[in-house]
């Protein structure tokens, strides 16, 4: 009765990758950073004062912010396009937000 009462929400494809068994605890650590957006990017630690230079950034073309790093940054989204190719998915990468859920 009490699992027929609970909310059956639509379940998170990020869920299965990130509790795996055979993915190792770093990667499955980071996954979790990420979902949850709490990667260390530049934005993140000049926020939390931590100075950093913005030039040491991965692309050094803009302030680094999750968004970028992942999805805006030219170098990332060729990444991301050659993976998908890759695993034989034929779609445009969308943002975060779009992706994870």
């Amino acid at each position: 009765m009490y699992t027929r009462l609970m909310p059956q929400l639509p379940r998170a494809d990020w869920k299965a990758i990130a509790i795996h068994p055979r993915i190792h605890p770093r990667y499955r650590f980071f996954v979790r950073l990420a979902v949850h957006k709490r990667l260390a990017t530049v934005d993140r630690l000049i926020k939390f004062g931590i100075q950093f230079p913005p030039d040491r950034a991965y692309c050094g073309l803009t302030l680094e912010t999750f968004g970028h790093l992942f999805f805006e940054c030219q170098a990332t989204k060729e990444l991301w396009n050659r993976l998908c190719i890759w695993l034989g998915f034929s779609r445009a990468i969308q943002d975060w937000e779009t992706e994870v859920i």
